[in-house]
């Protein structure tokens, strides 16, 4: 009879502990989408999660048209902010440091860093 009574309490409990777990759905920001073998647009699976969304503000602006980022061996980020006509850097923490270019450059498109050394392809 306790064995009974206790089986009972156990089906008991998981009935309630499924009845009152709600489904949980998430969707990401966008829609992922790719050509079909007779051309058309098919949504599919997303092709990537964000993480995090990072919005860097240095100099009261923020990235316009960045084109392209480079992380260094000491977790350095150089973004070419291409529409800002300079490049940033941000440390590991995804804070601003240092801004160089707008004087220079026209429009930052590519990057690339070897040791102290940073090679920017401008228009």
């Amino acid at each position: 009879m306790k064995r009974f009574i206790k089986v009972s309490l156990m089906v008991i409990i998981s009935i309630l502990l499924v009845l009152s777990v709600s489904s949980i759905h998430a969707s990401s920001p966008y829609i992922t989408k790719t050509l079909d073998r007779f051309g058309k647009w098919q949504e599919t699976q997303d092709a990537y999660e964000p993480e995090l969304l990072v919005k860097p503000i240095f100099d009261e602006k923020t990235l316009n048209g960045a084109q392209d980022l480079v992380i260094d061996e000491d977790d350095f980020i150089y973004i070419a902010d291409t529409g800002n006509k300079r490049i940033l850097i941000l440390d590991a923490d995804y804070n601003p440091i240092y801004s160089f270019g707008n004087d220079k450059l026209i429009k930052p498109q590519g990057l690339f860093k070897k040791g102290d050394k940073i090679y920017i392809a401008d228009d």
